[in-house]
């Protein structure tokens, strides 16, 4: 995150504060403050367990915070879920078992 003066020159010393919004990861350094060109990096951002975006914050007093988006996508050799043929879309009375349980394949 860059912090700048209204003429485009980079502040220093001013303290931002990172922190996940989504997805359940972690943060080191959160606290960070800005370098002599306004640039203030996050220690490092390690995502959650769950498939899909992630965001983190950015924020300082006095500014709205900036946000940072990753994608999580299934580890190599994850594999996929899938429906099995003929456990979706059935119909039964209410209080009354589906006829064919509900599956998955990885």
């Amino acid at each position: 995150m860059r912090v700048t003066a209204r003429d485009g020159a980079g502040v220093a010393g001013i303290a931002v504060t990172f922190g996940v919004v989504t997805g359940g990861g972690t943060v080191s350094g959160a606290t960070r403050t800005t370098d002599a060109n306004g640039v203030a990096v996050v220690g490092g951002w390690v995502l959650g367990n769950s498939v899909g975006e992630q965001r983190l914050s950015a924020r300082m007093t006095g500014l709205p915070e900036v946000t940072f988006n990753a994608n999580a996508s299934p580890a190599p050799g994850m594999g996929t879920l899938e429906r099995q043929a003929g456990s979706d879309s059935q119909t039964a009375a209410p209080a009354a078992a589906v006829a064919v349980a509900p599956a998955v394949r990885v």
